[in-house]
């Protein structure tokens, strides 16, 4: 997953209190531990198990304005596989999951990289419905 701005970073750290998933005092000792430890705040969310890493993924798709979508529950059918290269998907961690309105529906791990995205696009010769997975 890429690097979240600074100002991204606060808009999920909000987001996880709007949803009641941490509070403000947990947050604050939570980056005090961070910056003690030099370790990234939401490693730490996540292995002291105030947070899932699926809580975080669907945050930053939400914030991102990106659709999300859980792998372990996607189907997805063995044609569609064949329309990505594996090389370039492992490389770009990208699945194909579906066709939907003429486009490659495609879950990546760094969904908002518009870069990979047009790559992908331009490799398979078609348009793609990005979700962040």
């Amino acid at each position: 997953m890429s690097v979240l701005s600074p100002t991204t970073q606060k808009q999920v750290e909000a987001d996880l209190i709007e949803q009641g998933l941490i509070d403000d005092d947990q947050l604050e000792a939570i980056h005090a531990k961070a910056e003690k430890e030099a370790i990234p705040l939401f490693s730490l969310l996540i292995s002291d198990g105030h947070i899932s890493n699926e809580d975080l993924t669907r945050t930053i798709a939400k914030i991102n304005n990106v659709p999300y979508v859980n792998l372990s529950d996607a189907k997805v059918d063995a044609d569609v596989l064949q329309l990505l290269p594996q090389e370039i998907a492992e490389r770009y961690m990208a699945v194909p999951l579906g066709e939907m309105q003429h486009r490659l529906v495609v879950a990546m791990l760094d969904a908002d990289n518009v870069q990979a995205a047009d790559f992908l696009a331009n490799k398979i010769g078609r348009p793609l419905k990005v979700y962040s997975a």
